[in-house]
Order: structure tokens, then sequence, then C-alpha cells
């Protein structure tokens, strides 16, 4: 996987710009960012401890950032610069991660994606918290499978604590992990990204199961589902959203995933044809058989058909990984 000596230099230097676009990027304000915003002022100006439904684990982190401003006059500007910050130097930990696996034109390619076709540089003009846990469960995971670190699991557990959804998402990455690789230790990541929000909701709530989002509501519409407490918004419409809305799906910001499960069972079907198509040059000398044999055959030619199809979807798994 070598450099291209003509388009090496092009990709280095939209690498470059796309760093000077997200440091230039202009600062916005809505009611997420400012209630993190409130809540380390709370904490650490009035040493209040929030009572806020979003976790406090990611801005923690902004802590140094929200004491300079404060000593500046005004911590708004410097903590806005957190998310940033943290692009910036997980750009630079996915490049050292990924360097088993992707040459460095491919890696280039793959930050060039990230900052300029993806929704990273618009999460970037506020103070949200999912940029923090994107960003620590990529370069968490990939130092875990890519490099072999063990300390990667904890990194990425830390951001599925900072949106305490993504724990279901995260366990089922480390139980696939687990499987391919034969080893346990990734669940002690699991059940410590669990044990972070139990902490927290029981510190904060009182409450370890207590998430903060029990007379959490939208605004009512015409929507019957509308207006009412937890979650109520329909499983199946929110699924469609997730995979298909314009501009913001995973069907066009993560279309990776869909193609490798796509080639996976492309690969599956292939390998399938090409074993049943094996299978008569067997029946070619079945005759020849005695009759207590020809049970043994078929047994043999499903167990055959049955591991093709088992090798084919474990090698596609290992290309997802």
């Amino acid at each position: 996987m070598g450099q291209s000596p003509r388009t090496s230099p092009v990709a280095s230097l939209l690498v470059v710009l796309a760093l000077a676009v997200i440091v230039s990027l202009p600062r916005q304000v809505n009611i997420d960012s400012k209630a993190r915003l409130d809540a380390l002022s709370d904490l650490f100006s009035r040493h209040v401890i929030p009572d806020t439904k979003y976790s406090l684990i990611g801005p923690l982190f902004a802590a140094p950032l929200w004491q300079l401003g404060q000593w500046a006059g005004d911590p708004e500007p410097a903590v806005w610069w957190f998310n940033r910050l943290v692009v910036l130097l997980g750009a630079g930990a996915m490049w050292w991660a990924f360097r088993p696996a992707l040459g460095t034109d491919e890696t280039k390619r793959f930050l060039l994606l990230l900052f300029f076709a993806s929704m990273v540089p618009y999460h970037l003009t506020y103070f949200s918290g999912e940029v923090f846990t994107a960003v620590t469960m990529a370069v968490g995971t990939a130092t875990a499978i890519l490099r072999g670190k063990w300390w990667g699991w904890l990194i990425a557990a830390i951001g599925a604590a900072n949106t305490p959804g993504t724990v279901p998402a995260f366990a089922i990455a480390v139980a696939l992990a687990c499987w391919d690789r034969r080893q346990l230790r990734g669940i002690l990541a699991v059940m410590f990204a669990a044990c972070l929000v139990l902490l927290e909701n029981a510190i904060r709530r009182g409450d370890p199961f207590e998430g903060g989002y029990s007379d959490d509501h939208g605004f009512a519409n015409a929507m019957p589902y509308s207006g009412q407490p937890g979650f109520s918004y329909p499983l199946f419409f929110g699924v469609l959203a997730i995979l298909f809305s314009f501009g913001k799906g995973l069907l066009f910001f993560t279309p990776g995933p869909v193609r490798a499960v796509r080639k996976s069972k492309r690969g599956e079907r292939d390998q399938r044809n090409r074993f049943a198509s094996a299978l008569p040059h067997v029946d070619r000398h079945r005759h020849r058989a005695r009759a207590g044999v020809r049970p043994l055959v078929v047994v043999v030619r499903r167990v055959l058909l049955g591991a093709a199809v088992f090798s084919s979807s474990r090698a596609g798994r290992r290309r997802s990984f």
C-alpha cells in the first residue's frame, strides 16, 4: 500500500486545509450546549451538582478550558474549543491506530471524508456531547482491535458512558470482537461503562437507574405520540429516520456497513453455489456405493455446505472489523 507521488501531496494539502477550516469554524449556541455550559458553571462556580439530563463525563474533560475562560472573564469562547481539540487530537490518534490496516493515502482519504463529507464540522460549532462520544469510541475501538492495546477499550467505554444510549451498541461491538479474537477482557470495558453510568446517576440524582429522562418530552404537534414523557416516539419511525433521513441518515454518511453486508451476503451465496456445483461430481459415483453408505454421503454433503456458509459469514465479520 504505497503512496502515489501525484495524489499524496494533494491529499496532504487538503488535510491541512481541513484543519484550517475546523479552527476557523464559527461559534453557535443552542439549548443543549447552553445546558452543558451552565452545568459546568454550577459545578465550579456555585459548587452545586447540576441535575440536568445530559451526562457530565464528557464536559468534565473541558474543565481546564472553562477555568482558562473564567480567568479571561468569559468561559464560553474557551469551552467552545473543546470539541475542536477533541477532533484534532482524535484525528492524530486515528492516524496512528489505522497504520497497521491502512496505508498513508487511505488514511488521508478517510480524514478528508471525516472533515468534508460528514456532519462533524457542523457539530464542532456547538458544545455538544456527541463529538466526544464519537471520537473516543472510534479511537478506542480502533486502538483495541488494530493495535491490540487493552486500554483502547477503556477509552471507548468512557465515550459510551458519556452517551448512555450507546452502551448497548458498544456491548455488541465488544462481544463481536471478543468472539473473533477469543478474548474476554473487552467485557470488562462494558462493565466499566455501565458502572460509570450508574455511578453518575447515583451521585447526581440519588438513584442509579434514574437517567434524567423520566419526565422529558418534546413539543406537542399533530402526531398522537408527541408531547408525551419518556421514549414515546415509535421505534419503527425512529429507525427509519436514523437510517434514511435525507442529508444525515446513516445510509448517506456511513454507507460502508451496508456495502460490507452486501459483500458478505454475495460471498456467502457464491460459496454455496461453488459447493452445490461440486456436489454432482460426488453423486456421479453414487451408484457404486452400497445402500448403507448413501445416508453417510447425504450427511457429509450437508455438513460441507453448512461449514461453507459458516466460514463465509465468519470471514464477513472479520472484514467488517
